[in-house]
């Protein structure tokens, strides 16, 4: 199965049109490199709030019925949780997967772990994108190898 990631690699990050973007809320200090692929992503002055900082890729249309998996080795200095989910691309930001496949929540701790989590899309948008919410702490967070990949055609 082909991986959905236009961009793997993470070398697109940083530039306009880039699919993968960096969304940090007023407040909270990150400056985020990639460097061989793994993204760093050193975040300060954090408020609690895990959608304070985003790393967001998308757009890309989704179908209902879709089943999607996500796969990626991530790691944090500070233990963090975090989750990472599927839905609009634009306000209000609504979700598009079944309650049932909802990531939820999972932590990054201080060693390279292998995550991977499948949706099912409950309805169609065509914006939706992939959301790892990350702000919760300080801590610098390490994301490498992200896999996308549509189960169902």
């Amino acid at each position: 199965m082909e991986n959905q990631f236009a961009d793997p690699a993470l070398k697109t990050f940083g530039e306009p049109d880039s699919p993968w973007q960096l969304k940090v809320h007023e407040g909270i200090r990150v400056e985020a490199s990639v460097t061989t692929g793994v993204m760093t992503i050193p975040m300060k002055w954090t408020q609690g709030v895990n959608w304070h900082v985003e790393l967001i890729y998308g757009p890309f249309p989704v179908k209902a019925g879709q089943r999607y998996a996500i796969g990626f080795d991530a790691c944090a200095t500070q233990s963090l949780r975090f989750s990472v989910w599927l839905g609009q691309y634009f306000e209000p930001f609504d979700s598009v997967v079944t309650e049932k496949t909802h990531f939820g929540e999972s932590y990054l701790k201080p060693n390279w772990e292998f995550f991977r989590h499948a949706w099912t899309v409950e309805r169609d948008e065509p914006k939706a994108r992939i959301d790892f919410a990350l702000g919760r702490n300080d801590s610098t967070v390490r994301i490498r190898n992200p896999r996308l990949r549509l189960l169902n055609a």
